[in-house]
């Protein structure tokens, strides 16, 4: 499960953010996780939880957006957004695609005190 390794990353960063910024509580984690990132929502706010108690961030609520990836098709120059790695152009059907995108995860804001 990877995801629990992805909570400890994330609450690292959060550590460093409470040091910076001097805050000592966050309320609320909004994050944006690509579709093609390979992530479990679930398992993320599972491990979020369990990573997160007794530190800054203990009984926060997380808050998870799916973002999209955005494709280009090689053969007739089509952009349109999809949601895996199979996706086909909607125009000409085509199959080979530049894809952009929706593989990441990144904090939109925190609430915070």
């Amino acid at each position: 499960m990877h995801e629990l390794s992805l909570c400890r990353d994330l609450l690292a960063i959060l550590e460093r953010s409470a040091a910076e910024e001097g805050f000592s509580r966050i309320r609320r984690v909004r994050l944006q996780v690509g579709v093609l990132a390979a992530v479990d929502v679930a398992a993320l706010r599972f491990a979020f939880e369990v990573a997160s108690r007794g530190g800054l961030a203990d009984g926060a609520s997380l808050l998870v957006e799916s973002a999209l990836a955005r494709a280009e098709c090689l053969a007739c120059g089509e952009g349109f957004e999809c949601n895996d790695y199979l996706a086909h152009c909607p125009r000409c059907g085509g199959e080979r695609l530049r894809l952009g995108g929706g593989d990441g995860m990144r904090i939109i804001d925190l609430e915070v005190e």
